[in-house]
């Protein structure tokens, strides 16, 4: 009946580092810790990178690139070009196998930090054969890559895009008219999104093709320039369960996501309204959330009480309860997401411990009063807390009397699953590993987490070569 979930103190075959004072896997340190070094200097993203790299060289290639996947890893340019600069140097058989993959999780453009590194001849072999096999395509009548879009301007204002230009012409062979001539026809042809955009050519925009993170850029221009369609296009995606890209779908990062601001609002409601039910069996879970917590913890409670109580049937539909002395169920409020997530915000519990002998009570009480069936019953109550048990729970569940409570009226009494949000390191697998439990499956460890993204079939194409 019960089970505690705990995805701390698990081992592992990797040796560990020093971080600040604190054991950390290399690997896995790159790869949950990296995002945020935007301010560090390079000297600490390279040690971070050699650590990793000694580690698992294969991981940290893979993990580079997720850092830099702009669809289902972080989507960080930057940090992504100043180690692929480093790697380059220090390692060029590893990137020059994996020149292909930079235009693929990133874009053209980063090709250029290749220059003057082991590498480069291989990288503008590589540019040449796209550009010409652009050309053929574009004669054919066929799509054609977004390497002209990415491709420095011979003619621009800026003097050092200018001289990228000029000698991305001379790499590929051309003179700077025809470099010219041939990539403005390129453009043109792709008709990307900024030429429609700077064209006033608003109608022709398909927004189902856009990536999501240049959705969210224009957001308001495409609101400002073309409201109507671009609406009519997020409550297509709201009512179809269409996607407005492959980011990954996880509702504690949703509600992470909207913060104060209201201006990504309607693209955040979609990416909630089209989240799958993970859990099998179409079982139901009452969600318990402790919202006396820091922001990030208290986001995933949020975000938690919330997506269970949509996906519930029945009487538990919509309910969640709070983390209290005298737990209660509380009725979502709200028509979007944001008043959702305004609402559960907005409770004042005022306690820091919980009885769960008193919740499952009342979670007896309301199966006894509307005649439910077993199956009606939620699977398990998920106590979402910051806290360890002692201190959450003071210590007691009452399990005996629980069982032997629900017995007297029929029922097999629910599990309680006690849920620990309050780690920082590892929330990036707390949804993931708790969609695990719920499901009967092995509880992953950040590092198990991590590896079945990095071995996925996303970043396979990463390879170290001969």
């Amino acid at each position: 009946m019960i089970k505690f979930a705990d995805i701390f103190g698990q081992e592992s075959m990797q040796s560990k580092i020093e971080i600040d004072g604190h054991e950390e896997y290399a690997l896995q340190n790159m790869y949950e810790n990296i995002a945020q070094m935007r301010e560090k200097s390079d000297d600490e993203l390279f040690k971070m990178f050699e650590a990793a790299h000694a580690e698992d060289p294969l991981g940290a290639l893979r993990c580079l690139f997720y850092v830099r996947d702009i669809r289902g890893g972080k989507g960080e340019r930057d940090i992504f070009r100043t180690i692929l600069r480093y790697a380059a140097q220090h390692y060029p058989e590893e990137i020059r196998v994996n020149i292909p993959c930079i235009p693929f999780y990133g874009r053209y453009d980063d090709l250029y930090f290749l220059i003057d590194t082991p590498v480069e001849e291989d990288m503008w072999g590589f540019v040449k054969v796209q550009f010409q096999c652009d050309i053929e395509a574009m004669e054919a009548g066929v799509p054609i890559s977004l390497l002209a879009k990415w491709l420095k301007k011979a003619n621009s204002s800026s003097l050092t895009t200018k001289r990228l230009g000029i000698y991305t012409a001379k790499k590929l062979g051309y003179t700077i008219y025809d470099y010219k001539r041939i990539c403005s026809k390129l453009r043109k042809y792709l008709d990307v999104l900024e030429v429609q955009m700077s064209a006033g050519k608003w109608k022709k925009i398909q927004y189902e093709q856009i990536p999501y993170q240049t959705l969210r850029m224009y957001q308001k221009t495409f609101d400002r320039h073309d409201s109507i369609r671009f609406h009519k296009y997020l409550q297509e995606g709201k009512s179809n369960k269409k996607s407005v890209a492959p980011v990954p779908q996880d509702p504690i990062e949703i509600v992470r996501m909207m913060g104060r601001h209201r201006q990504q609002d309607q693209e955040l409601q979609l990416l909630w309204d089209n989240l799958p039910n993970y859990i099998e069996n179409d079982d139901d879970f009452l969600v318990m959330a402790d919202l006396n917590l820091f922001r990030a913890c208290r986001s995933a409670a949020i975000a938690l009480a919330l997506y269970f109580a949509e996906h519930n049937r029945g009487v538990f539909h919509n309910v969640f309860m709070t983390f209290s002395h005298v737990p209660e169920f509380v009725t979502l409020q709200g028509s979007s997401l944001r008043e959702k997530v305004d609402f559960i915000g907005g409770i004042d519990y005022g306690y820091v411990i919980t009885d769960p002998l008193r919740a499952m009570e009342k979670v007896l009480d309301l199966a006894v009063k509307n005649q439910c069936s077993q199956e009606e019953l939620p699977k398990a109550m998920v106590i979402v807390t910051g806290l360890d048990f002692d201190r959450a729970c003071g210590g007691y569940l009452g399990e005996d009397i629980i069982k032997a409570r629900f017995a007297e009226k029929g029922y097999e009494a629910p599990g309680i699953i006690f849920w620990n949000v309050n780690a920082e390191k590892e929330k990036q697998s707390h949804f993931k590993n708790l969609i695990h439990v719920l499901n009967g499956k092995p509880i992953m460890s950040p590092v198990d987490f991590m590896y079945e993204v990095l071995n996925g079939q996303r970043y396979e194409m990463v390879q170290l070569g001969q």
